[in-house]
This record gives C-alpha cells, sequence and structure tokens, in this order.
C-alpha cells in the first residue's frame, strides 16, 4: 500500500482469509498474508507447514478474496473479484532410527541381558553395545533416556554435536555422557548400555529363583514429537543343582530318599549308589555338601503315629556311614541329559567334545558302610553359593551276618 498510487484499474488486492470457525491453530503459515498486485504483476508466497508435535495428514484450504484496490475504486464500493481456494495437504512421517537388533512377532525390538551372582569372570557381559542409523532424508535431532535398572555409560557418533549439548570443560575428569544428538542423513550413534547389577543377597532385588526378569527401556525422543523404544530385558539367573538317584523316592513331604536295604557289617564290604547332580541353569554352580540334622517328635502313641513319624524315632543319624566320593566342587551348567538306560552295541559310540564334556553331570559314588546293627537315617544337604539347594535322604540297615534283603522289607 506504499506503492505509488497510479490509474491502473486492474491494480488487484489480495487478502489471505482464515475461516471464521477454526478454533485450532493452523499448521500452515502463509506469508504475507496481504499484498497488492499490479498489472500484469507478480507476487510469490511462502507457504510453511509446521511439523512439530503431530504424526499423521493434514488436509487444508486456503482461501484468498481478491478485489479492486481502494484508489482504484474512486470512493465507490469496493469490486471483490471472487474466491480462490488453494487445497493444502502435508504428512509427517514419523521419525525413525535404524536399529541393528532383530524385532520378535510383537513387533518390538528387544535387547537381553544374563546377570550371574557368581563366576563373573565367566558370565556374560552386563553392557551391550546398540548401534543405529539415519536411513532417512532428513535431519533427525534425538534425545536419549533410560527406564529401569539400565544407564548409558558412553555413546560414540560420526554426526557434528548438537548445538543444545554442552561442551566437555577442563575441570571435569569424566565427561558426562551426550544424550542429546543431531543425525544428518547417513550418520550412526553408538550407544552402550549397562545395566545396574543389583546385590546378590539383596533378596527383595534379587530373590531366590533360578530366574527374575528386570524390564526397562531405552527412549528416542525426537524433535517433532515422536518417539521410539527399544525394550530391555534383564534375566537375573541363579544357579541350581537337582540331585538324581535311579530308584530314588520321594517320601510324605516330598523329600527323595534312597534306601541302601540291609547291608552286612564287615569293613571289606559295602554297598554303594551312583549318584548324579545336575545344573539345570547357566550360572556355573559351586557346591558344597553338608549334614542335616532330621528332627524327630516324641512318641505320640501307637493310633496316632505315622509311618515316617515312627522311622524317624528309630533311627539313628550317624553320617559317617554314609561316604562320598565328591564333597564339593564347581559345576557348569546347563548339564546334559542323564541316560539310565544303556545303549546297547546297535548305537554308535560317540566321543564327547571338549564343550559337551565340561557339561556332564557330576557323578557321585555314595557307600553306605554301617558300623552297628541298626537302622541309619541320614539327611544331606547340596548347598549352591547364591543359589538354590537340594536335599538328600538316605537310609540303611546294618546287619552282623548275611541275609536276603527281602527279609527286612
Amino acid at each position: 500500500k506504499n506503492e505509488v498510487k497510479s490509474k491502473d484499474p486492474y491494480r488487484i488486492e489480495i487478502d489471505a482469509i482464515a475461516p471464521e470457525q477454526e478454533t485450532v491453530k493452523s499448521r500452515f503459515s502463509i506469508k504475507p498474508k496481504q499484498s497488492t498486485v499490479s498489472s500484469k504483476g507478480k507476487v510469490t508466497y511462502e507457504i510453511a507447514y509446521d511439523t512439530s508435535r503431530f504424526m499423521g495428514v493434514v488436509n487444508s484450504v486456503l482461501l484468498a478474496h481478491p478485489r479492486l484496490a481502494k484508489e482504484e475504486s474512486k470512493g465507490e464500493a469496493e469490486h471483490n473479484l471472487g474466491v480462490i481456494y488453494l487445497s493444502l495437504r502435508g504428512e509427517t512421517m514419523p521419525a525413525h532410527l535404524t536399529v541393528d537388533k532383530k524385532k520378535r512377532i510383537d513387533n518390538n525390538t528387544y535387547v537381553q541381558y544374563e546377570i550371574w551372582p557368581t563366576s563373573l569372570d565367566m558370565a556374560p557381559p552386563i553392557t551391550k553395545k546398540i548401534s543405529l542409523t539415519n536411513e532417512s532424508a532428513a535431519d533427525l535431532s534425538v534425545n536419549l533416556s533410560t527406564t529401569g535398572p539400565f544407564t548409558i555409560t558412553e555413546t560414540k557418533t560420526n554426526a557434528p554435536p548438537h548445538p543444545l549439548s554442552k561442551p566437555a570443560t577442563v575441570e571435569i575428569k569424566k565427561p558426562p555422557v551426550v544424550s542429546l544428538f543431531n543425525l544428518l542423513p547417513g550418520t550412526f550413534l553408538e550407544i552402550l548400555c549397562k545395566m545396574n547389577r543389583p546385590n546378590p543377597n539383596s533378596l527383595s532385588e534379587w530373590p531366590i529363583m533360578e530366574k527374575t526378569v528386570k524390564s526397562g527401556s531405552l527412549n528416542f525422543s525426537y524433535a517433532n514429537g515422536s518417539m521410539e523404544q527399544i525394550l530391555l530385558e534383564a534375566n537375573q539367573l541363579r544357579p541350581r543343582l537337582t540331585v538324581h538317584i535311579k530308584n530314588a523316592r520321594k517320601n510324605e513331604f516330598a523329600e527323595d530318599e534312597y534306601d541302601f536295604g540291609t547291608v552286612y557289617i564287615d569293613k571289606e564290604k559295602c554297598k554303594d549308589v551312583l549318584v548324579y547332580l545336575k545344573n539345570s541353569s547357566k550360572v556355573t554352580a559351586k557346591w558344597t555338601l553338608n549334614h542335616v540334622t532330621i528332627p524327630s517328635k516324641g512318641f505320640l502313641g501307637h493310633k496316632t503315629i505315622t509311618k515316617l513319624e515312627q522311622e524317624n524315632i528309630n533311627k539313628t543319624d550317624e553320617p559317617s556311614v554314609f561316604a562320598f566320593s565328591v564333597t564339593d566342587g564347581s559345576l557348569c551348567g546347563p548339564s546334559t541329559e542323564i541316560t539310565w538306560m544303556p545303549q546297547g552295541d546297535s548305537v554308535p559310540h560317540v566321543e564327547k567334545d571338549e564343550f559337551d564334556s565340561h557339561l556332564l553331570p557330576q557323578a557321585v559314588i555314595v557307600k553306605f558302610m554301617p558300623s552297628k546293627p541298626t537302622f541309619y537315617k541320614s539327611k544331606f544337604k547340596i548347598v549352591v553359593d547364591q543359589g538354590l539347594s537340594s536335599e538328600i535322604i538316605l537310609k540303611g540297615t546294618g546287619a552282623i551276618k548275611e541275609i536276603d534283603d527281602q527279609i527286612f522289607r
């Protein structure tokens, strides 16, 4: 309107008018909103689309009401030249970084950890590397954060520093981990994410269970409001040993028992049995054999006492009559299966390699050597360091002269 007045009857004023019913700020903006076009003139408008805090498609209509300039109307009423419609469509694509991990069937990306309470020199690492790549054609401004017992320990990228990231000062011995990045197309980002290992002695954080799962996430917050995440799972494992004896039975309390039967009292003669210790977890189990006292109740009466209670009253708890070939050790896992049946000549013999050999169950020979003609019964516990223990009850009867075992059964 600051132009010099002319007598050009075709000089037109154009106003971009937003609809009156619009209550939400439009994501499209136009500059300039008002202009004057001279005869055979040309004007350029800039239309901007706001991509922040919205995903999806936006449809809008731009309206323009051209009319003759006031100075050209010679005091008469403004002469409107109609309405110009322009359809606008904008689509905000969600920001995405390509991860070097495969997705599961639920379309989520997972990173798994295995945490051991012992044998830390043999345990898997508690820090995992995650690589991200910007394969899109746009710059991506992303901020990193974690939830759960996980921490970002280090980041590395070939993209230039983000303008808002704080540079490390000389006074800081260990600079803080950078979590704000501006990734250009084709650049990468490497993240070292660590699982904060809890104290194995804290039962609230690490219960006495073979497997406890702790969950968290690695979150990516983009400048346009979209978010992505990688789910983090930490399997807290504890070792577990189980006792396996052929022909062993369970008592009324579901405890494993093995009965040697009747054995003749002789230092040169004894009865033995082969016991296998099997580790069902991946954690290396450090175990020790301990004797546990079996509690016995007083006499309860012939009509109320059970067979097990009567047996515990008449027992002689002397663990020295049961000799174990191995009383402690370390067992890797998971152990291979135990085969009780002989394979025979028709099955070819296959030598175990070094990997399979150290996963074999621990074989223990238990000898029963009674010293008195009495009934022996003792309980032994396989105590596992920071793991789940097992118990076995051994019993047998000593005899002065050799007789058939069936008489005492």
